[in-house]
């Protein structure tokens, strides 16, 4: 038997350069398309994530009527059970449908007022608000959130008070502040929502479309929907027909 025969045909043949370069080439082509698929996808689940939390968020707002004598909590200045004085935004007032972490001042810590698409979110251990979302001022009876008396007409809304809560928006996704990782606001007028939507995304004061450009709301029967800024522009115009949208009000 040819022993240089057996030699050759065991024997490897290696890579060559041009080999190689082709095969980086192609890992890299991959790359490039894989990568932004990847990120993409990511983005679409936290969008959905975002849009469940409002979903659960509006279960409370619908149970908390049942427990209220038919009335929606304020924007702000609720009285809530373990708050000093009477300045509980609307999250503080929903904390016995979604619990909060219990504090001395029972601040509202829960992943489920959280958007995973902000970029601030709170570190661990936070111990303030820390809210992604604000209200509109459908939960307004005179669409003012100054402290409710006897005198005026400040209040929270009747369930029944509000003609079209398929139509009513209630919370949309919020800027968030640096310093307090927490929205800007609790709620937002009319007014302040359109000059956001006539503003550049640089001189915002409340509305975030934080969603690839795209805004998740919630509307006062419980569902949700995203909007891009046209699409939102034209569901809440800047006349009547918005401020019943955005007020919850027939005018």
């Amino acid at each position: 038997m040819n022993s240089n025969r057996i030699s050759s045909r065991t024997h490897s043949r290696g890579f060559t350069l041009i080999e190689l370069l082709t095969v980086i080439a192609i890992i890299g082509i991959l790359a490039a398309i894989i990568i932004p698929t990847v990120g993409k996808v990511r983005q679409t689940a936290k969008g959905a994530q975002c849009l469940s939390n409002l979903r659960q968020i509006g279960m409370a707002f619908n149970i908390y009527p049942q427990d209220n004598k038919g009335y929606y909590p304020r924007a702000s200045n609720n009285a809530v059970n373990g708050v000093a004085g009477s300045g509980s935004n609307w999250a503080k007032a929903l904390t016995p449908y979604i619990p909060a972490r219990p504090t001395t001042n029972l601040v509202v810590i829960n992943p489920v007022f959280l958007c995973p698409s902000e970029e601030i979110q709170p570190t661990p251990g936070a111990t303030g608000s820390n809210i992604h979302y604000f209200a509109t001022y459908a939960l307004e009876n005179s669409n003012s959130v100054a402290t409710a008396l006897p005198t005026n007409t400040n209040g929270p809304r009747l369930v029944q008070a509000i003609k079209n809560p398929s139509k009513t928006f209630l919370l949309l996704d919020a800027l968030v502040d640096a310093n307090s990782t927490a929205a800007t606001g609790s709620a937002a007028t009319f007014t302040i929502a359109q000059a956001d939507l006539a503003a550049a995304a640089a001189s915002r004061t409340a509305m975030s479309f934080r969603h690839s450009e795209g805004i998740n709301v919630l509307f006062i029967d419980g569902h949700t929907s995203k909007f891009t800024l046209d699409a939102i522009k034209t569901a809440c115009p800047n006349d009547n027909t918005g401020k019943s949208v955005w007020n919850g009000k027939e005018y």
